[in-house]
C-alpha cells in the first residue's frame, strides 16, 4: 500500500496535530497546548521533508519546550526559511566546512578576475600552481584552467 507524503495530503496536517498535542501532553503530563491559526498555516504549508515523522518530532519538541499554553507561527522555524534567508556566503560560513568556504573563496576571486589565474592567484597570496590545484581539487572545468596570463572572459573572446 502506497501513502502519498504528507505535502501532498495537507488536509490532514491539523488533524495530525491535533493528535500528536494529545498523545504528547498525556505523556508529558501537560495540559495539551494549542496553536494559532497562523501556526497551523504555517505547519500546513511548509515542505514536509521527513513526512508525518518529521511533523511529529515538531510538535513533541513543541510540547516539551513550551513556555506558554498558546504557540505563534514565529514558534515554528524550519531550516530552509533561515536557509533562504542567508547569502551563499552565509550559508557556507555557518553551516559548512572549511573546504567549502576555501572553494567558495577561490571561485568567487576567480570571477572577480574574470578567470584570471594569475591575478587571482596574486590576490588570494597563492602561487598559481596552487591555484591550478586546488581548481582541479575541486572540479572546476578545465575552460577556467587556461594559461596564467589569460583572460577567459566573455569580452575577451
Amino acid at each position: 500500500m502506497e501513502v502519498p507524503p504528507l505535502r501532498e495530503r495537507r488536509e490532514d496536517i491539523p488533524l495530525l496535530i491535533g493528535h500528536f498535542v494529545e498523545v504528547f501532553s498525556a505523556n508529558n503530563n501537560t495540559e495539551p497546548i494549542s496553536l494559532t491559526e497562523e501556526a497551523i498555516e504555517k505547519l500546513c504549508n511548509a515542505y514536509w521533508k521527513g513526512n508525518v515523522r518529521q511533523l511529529q518530532n515538531v510538535i513533541e519538541r513543541a510540547v516539551i519546550l513550551q513556555s506558554g499554553m498558546k504557540l505563534d507561527a514565529a514558534y515554528f522555524q524550519f531550516e530552509n526559511e533561515r536557509e533562504e534567508q542567508l547569502s551563499e556566503v552565509e550559508q557556507v560560513f555557518r553551516f559548512g566546512s572549511i573546504r567549502g568556504m576555501e572553494k567558495l573563496m577561490i571561485l568567487n576571486r576567480l570571477k572577480d578576475n574574470r578567470n584570471n589565474r594569475t591575478r587571482c592567484a596574486e590576490t588570494l597570496d597563492i602561487s598559481v600552481r596552487t591555484l591550478r590545484n586546488k581548481l582541479n581539487e575541486y572540479n572546476v572545468p578545465k575552460k577556467h584552467q587556461q594559461g596564467p596570463m589569460e583572460d577567459l572572459s566573455p569580452a575577451s573572446r
